[in-house]
């Protein structure tokens, strides 16, 4: 369901967390930060938030919402306990089962108004709502749900640099083993961009995947180190307007030196266990990174044209996942990493036509021929050459739009262009 890597990846095994030497984690979370711990975390049901399901039954099947609401609880559940709230300070919580936008089906959301799941036509099964990925998702959105209703008002601001990152913490923490990359076990990525000296505190004008990777990393170790429901009042206190470093010395004692050194060190020992494999997984969440930025400035003119996201693109980004997902492998050697980076380029150069092809059809196609901005060679080069790009990717309705800009162009071309 959650599809392609516009959003982000997919992964597999992960790493147990250990501290930093000198570093003492906190007890409510050691024994959550073990392989096989998810299986092993008794939840209390009565720790559950009161879960209202507003489904479009067009989009997801009645068995399935039964089991959107069991995992739900169970989410809830998790992360209400993980944090010490409880489910009268949360509330009700809505979730919203509908229709997406072509290029965000498949994308979960939360906020303080609920979590939002936007589905394809019927797409949305049993199945998809029993992935394990479909729990760390929920976790993650659930976690923002909870850091809007307990921080107060205030404008997100220097938050913002933490909200994607103590979602990714407490979906790892809660559910290990089951988040996508790069988001799995983030110590990982972020010990690799350690090692490529790429490395800093997050913030929040980092793209959208460096944010979410290195922010939960940096929040996961907040969480061992200092306990869960601190980083709470962390996210309260820069919501409310403190820097980075005031609301650390405010709710820790401590200044973002010594924490940011702590969190370092960590993330050195991580390192040293595999550092050819985590550099290469940190290289490869950069590239996701800039594959993220070109889809977006493709999504507005594709929008605009009324063209979706090619097929062939979704069926390249699984083969990605698959190969990404070999990157958590303790085995995973030179020619694993070969592989998922060759796949990743195959889709990094697919990637680049189609923000090509829907860029000509839009500003070089579309646009002069209702303005009559370019002359007639001009437009009908550009429309050909997108039809040709469109053809190479399989993306149909990209061509029939490249073909039936052509035709417009034969038909309403005067004598002497």
């Amino acid at each position: 369901m959650v599809s392609a890597l516009v959003i982000f990846a997919l992964p597999l095994l992960v790493m147990s967390s250990e501290g930093a030497e000198g570093t003492e984690q906190h007890p409510s979370v050691q024994s959550q930060t073990e392989p096989s711990a998810a299986a092993r975390i008794r939840t209390e049901p009565s720790a559950a938030a009161r879960i209202r399901i507003d489904p479009d039954i067009a989009f997801i099947s009645p068995e399935a919402v039964e089991h959107l609401r069991m995992v739900m609880s169970d989410v809830t559940a998790r992360v209400n306990q993980l944090f010490g709230v409880s489910p009268e300070a949360i509330g009700e919580v809505a979730v919203t089962v509908a229709r997406g936008e072509p290029f965000f089906e498949g994308a979960l959301g939360g906020s303080r108004s609920g979590v939002l799941i936007c589905a394809n036509f019927g797409s949305l099964g049993t199945s998809d709502i029993l992935q394990p990925s479909m729990r760390s998702w929920l976790a993650l959105e659930y976690t923002r749900v909870v850091l809007e209703r307990t921080s107060g008002g205030g404008q997100p601001g220097l938050a913002g640099s933490l909200y994607m990152g103590i979602g990714v913490a407490v979906a790892d923490v809660v559910f290990p083993d089951c988040a996508q990359f790069p988001l799995r076990d983030p110590h990982r990525v972020s010990a690799g961009l350690l090692l490529l000296d790429k490395l800093h505190v997050p913030k929040s004008t980092d793209p959208p995947i460096y944010n979410g990777t290195v922010g939960g990393s940096f929040c996961k170790y907040l969480i061992e180190r200092f306990g869960p429901r601190k980083i709470l009042e962390v996210y309260s206190e820069l919501k409310s307007g403190e820097t980075m470093n005031e609301a650390l010395m405010h709710v820790y004692g401590e200044e973002l030196g010594p924490v940011e050194e702590g969190w370092r060190s960590l993330l050195s020992n991580v390192a040293g266990e595999d550092p050819e494999r985590f550099a290469a997984m940190a290289e490869m969440m950069l590239c996701l990174d800039e594959l993220s930025t070109t889809s977006m400035k493709a999504l507005y003119p594709a929008e605009q044209i009324g063209v979706g996201f090619p097929r062939r693109m979704n069926d390249l980004a699984q083969s990605v996942n698959t190969g990404l997902a070999t990157m958590y492998e303790a085995g995973a050697g030179t020619d694993s990493i070969a592989h998922a980076r060759a796949l990743l380029d195959r889709y990094a150069s697919a990637m680049q036509s189609w923000h090509d092809a829907v860029n000509l059809l839009w500003l070089d196609v579309s646009i002069p021929l209702a303005t009559g901005s370019s002359d007639y060679e001009s437009i009908l080069n550009a429309a050909e050459q997108a039809r040709e790009l469109a053809a190479q990717l399989g993306a149909d309705d990209l061509v029939r739009k490249a073909e039936e800009s052509i035709a417009v162009l034969k038909r309403t071309r005067q004598p002497g262009e």
